[in-house]
């Protein structure tokens, strides 16, 4: 038994890895770079339509006039994506009443499992504010390449038709997704502002809101 318990704590570790440091890294990285050098805000961010843990459509446009704090990942990643969208919950948390002037997004990289009942179940744990959004997995793409985000299914065949619920009959649901792992804040008119690296905590993103919402 401790040997089974050992094995399942090396593979919950080697996902763990995969989602922080894998091909992501390369186009992400490079953006925090240019922020922390001040070569000036790279093309990040645009519209998208996509449907939320209620099967409600949102767009973009929606949420105007609020910041954005956007974070794309899935939910059955096993460590990464917990403690970001544990720092983006509790950063609502600090903010108080400010917080009636930000949207955190969750955005999926893995439609084929992260339906709206899924994501509903997933943000259960967190701040009432998360809000979950998926798609098709051709919505997915063209969102995670309007922020420059990388993600790469492991084994998961789309199609870029049908909803996800209707791709799982006869394929195996359990891989892990390859993906960036940083959370985007975006001003009232949806342009970039900055990133916030992986672990960066709830109170250094609350500080930089704040100061935004000044």
């Amino acid at each position: 038994m401790g040997k089974f318990k050992n094995l399942l704590a090396i593979a919950a570790m080697s996902l763990a890895i995969i989602c922080i440091w894998t091909g992501g890294r390369v186009t992400s990285h490079k953006i925090l770079a240019a922020q922390e050098e001040g070569a000036g805000a790279p093309a990040i961010g645009g519209d998208f339509t996509l449907t939320d843990q209620n099967g409600r459509t949102r767009h973009a446009s929606d949420f105007r006039g609020r910041l954005m704090l956007i974070y794309f990942g899935y939910t059955h990643c096993p460590t990464v994506c917990p403690v970001s969208v544990a720092d983006m919950s509790k950063a609502m948390d600090a903010l108080g009443a400010k917080a009636d002037d930000v949207a955190p997004l969750f955005i999926t990289v893995d439609p084929t499992r992260d339906t709206p009942p899924a994501l509903k179940n997933y943000l259960s744990n967190f701040n009432e504010r998360m809000i979950g959004l998926t798609g098709t997995p051709g919505q997915i793409k063209s969102v995670a390449a309007e922020y420059k985000a990388y993600f790469a299914a492991q084994g998961a065949p789309w199609s870029e038709e049908t909803p996800g619920h209707a791709r799982m009959n006869g394929m195996h649901t359990n891989y892990p997704v390859d993906h960036s792992s940083f959370i985007y804040l975006m001003d009232k008119n949806g342009k970039y502002v900055q990133l916030f690296p992986y672990n960066a905590g709830p109170q250094k993103i609350a500080a930089a809101i704040t100061s935004l919402l000044k």
